[in-house]
């Protein structure tokens, strides 16, 4: 029976996108390729100083990893005899887009997931456009800019799911836009379409996106709408002169669902005395301003 140490010889090495060459071994040498997953593929890619090159990338492996055709077990490493690898081969594929994952207008955010880890420090928010058709959009919003989650630099210990994917907290004044328009990302997801250019992003080669045209638009997946109630924030006006009355709220309202006779003036805050208002026409736009002819 044989009985001889299995021992691995070469770390030949790691490749993140096709070899370009045929791997040559010796005639007493067994070559071993794995194919490695895409959460170990994300996760080596999200740590900087790592795979980059054979001077930084060594292999450790423990008894248990692979057996001889007689069952004899591999002899182990430790740091001292580590396996640099021979070879690394760049990733110099473009990442892509998955899915536009979800649209929260309760949250105020948006989740765009790619198919591999982005760098977060390249993100330029300004290149994405929401318009409501995959092709020839008649509404549409290129967003001004917003914040991105969990954008601190790799290898921060955030979800695993953050480090291909791209939440982006709105702007005031954008999510205030997108929620006047009537025909743009309203109450379901099929008037709900992403586009951007391909300096969106890159990948940790630094490999720009895969664009998505204004006309090959990407449809949402999941939409929550807007269950936050609005607040009056400030009795803006009343003009005796025009006869009109404006109200500021924290965000658009919808003009035509008014009622008048919800409002009272009063002359003092604490005073039972007050005068209910009757009727009135709208004198202004859906939007955070309120005005009315009385």
């Amino acid at each position: 029976k044989n009985s001889t140490d299995l021992n691995a010889v070469h770390f030949h090495d790691l490749s993140f996108g096709f070899p370009n060459k045929t791997n040559e071994i010796g005639p007493y040498q067994v070559q071993m390729d794995i194919f490695l997953s895409s959460v170990d593929l994300n996760n080596i890619r999200r740590i900087p100083f790592l795979g980059t090159s054979p001077a930084n990338t060594f292999l450790l492996w423990n008894y248990s990893l692979v057996t001889d055709i007689a069952g004899n077990y591999v002899v182990e490493s430790n740091n001292s005899d580590a396996l640099s690898s021979l070879d690394v081969i760049p990733d110099t594929v473009r990442p892509s887009s998955v899915s536009f994952a979800s649209l929260n207008l309760d949250m105020e955010e948006l989740t765009v997931v790619f198919d591999e880890t982005i760098n977060k420090s390249s993100i330029k928010v300004t290149e994405i456009v929401l318009q409501n058709k995959a092709a020839n959009s008649t509404e549409w919003i290129q967003l001004n800019g917003g914040s991105i989650k969990y954008s601190g630099e790799y290898p921060t210990v955030i979800p695993y799911n953050a480090y291909y994917s791209l939440t982006v907290s709105f702007l005031q004044n954008d999510v205030h836009t997108l929620k006047i328009l009537d025909n743009l990302c309203t109450k379901h997801r099929h008037d709900c379409f992403i586009s951007f250019n391909d300096s969106l992003l890159t990948d940790m080669a630094g490999n720009l996106v895969n664009s998505l045209s204004r006309q090959t638009g990407k449809e949402l997946l999941s939409y929550t709408n807007d269950t936050t109630r609005p607040n009056l924030v400030r009795f803006e006006a009343l003009d005796l002169n025009v006869g009109q009355i404006s109200f500021l709220f924290d965000e658009p309202v919808r003009i035509s669902t008014f009622k008048f006779p919800g409002i009272s003036l009063h002359p003092t805050y604490d005073t039972a005395e007050n005068f209910t208002l009757t009727s009135g026409t709208l004198a202004s736009q859906n939007g955070l301003l309120a005005t009315y002819n009385l």
